[in-house]
């Protein structure tokens, strides 16, 4: 069983804290995005893409902080459930809501981003099928006109 000092509980603890409210922060832009898109908000949604950008860079940093206090623990390829058990009952006990609260954010992610999709997607078709109509309207609309031009050129 490994112990690990207060103070380097807390750091974890923090960084454990700090990736859940950015994926939280993520999970919530994703919803924003599913908004404007579903509304037709083309400028709400470009600030949802830079805002998920910078937050997702954020993340990024995040992790490899993560990944670096894994690897300084001896616990690196572990998931954060693997880690429990390594330590004393009061410092996983400490952990796990912290733990708890990181999965239930990932799942709402996860939620959010397909929801997102399935709206984008549908929106996606939508235009996709508007300009289709848009096309055969146009290419009638020229052979109209070649067939009446052609009309006029034969009588007039």
């Amino acid at each position: 069983m490994q112990n690990i000092t207060t103070e380097s509980l807390n750091t974890f603890t923090v960084l454990i804290q700090e990736l859940t409210d950015v994926v939280k922060e993520i999970s919530q832009i994703e919803n924003e995005k599913a908004q404007a898109v579903s509304l037709y908000h083309h400028t709400d949604l470009e600030a949802c893409i830079r805002k998920e950008q910078a937050s997702i860079l954020k993340l990024k940093g995040l992790e490899a902080k993560r990944l670096e206090y894994m690897r300084e623990h001896g616990w690196e390829g572990l998931s954060f459930r693997q880690v429990l058990p390594l330590l004393p009952e009061s410092q996983s006990g400490i952990l796990s809501p912290f733990f708890d609260d990181l999965s239930r954010a990932v799942e709402g992610l996860s939620s959010s981003r397909q929801s997102a999709e399935r709206i984008l997607n549908l929106r996606m078709r939508s235009f996709q099928t508007f300009l289709e109509q848009e096309h055969r309207n146009s290419a009638m609309k020229n052979n109209n006109n070649s067939h009446n031009l052609s009309m006029r050129e034969k009588y007039v």
